[in-house]
């Protein structure tokens, strides 16, 4: 999927998938870290690397496989328990859409240590002329 979708997917984020598929239906499960520096010559930090994995989750947790359907998250929150450590975040997606043009997504953050937090995305959906 990611082939085709832009730079920042290919190279600045390496994905691990552990459960699901971003071309299968269902909730999702993956381990995301950045490849490359949010500012040129420092080094990401947890936070940075949790905010970029928790905009995957409306995708990584896919309802629709066969893209009968057109969905942008107009917004990202992140709730921090306590601040993510090391390089590498988790996301346990479920994402929910429906005819009347709103979704949403939600995401398990955790690490290596257990879990840390949770992110949430507001769908707006609308049907995929494209598809029909």
């Amino acid at each position: 999927m990611f082939a085709r979708a832009g730079a920042f997917a290919n190279d600045a984020v390496e994905i691990r998938a552990v459960n699901g598929d971003f071309n299968e239906a269902g909730p999702g499960q993956a381990w995301f870290r950045l490849r490359t520096p949010v500012l040129e010559g420092i080094e990401p930090t947890p936070v940075e690397t949790a905010c970029a994995a928790a905009d995957f989750g409306n995708g990584l947790s896919n309802w629709d496989p066969n893209r009968d359907w057109l969905f942008i998250n107009p917004d990202l929150t992140v709730y921090f328990a306590r601040p993510p450590e090391g390089r590498w975040v988790f996301l346990d997606a479920t994402t929910m859409l429906h005819a009347t043009g709103t979704g949403m997504a939600e995401s398990r953050m955790s690490d290596r240590s257990g879990r840390f937090g949770r992110s949430v995305q507001s769908l707006l959906v609308e049907p995929n002329q494209e598809s029909r």
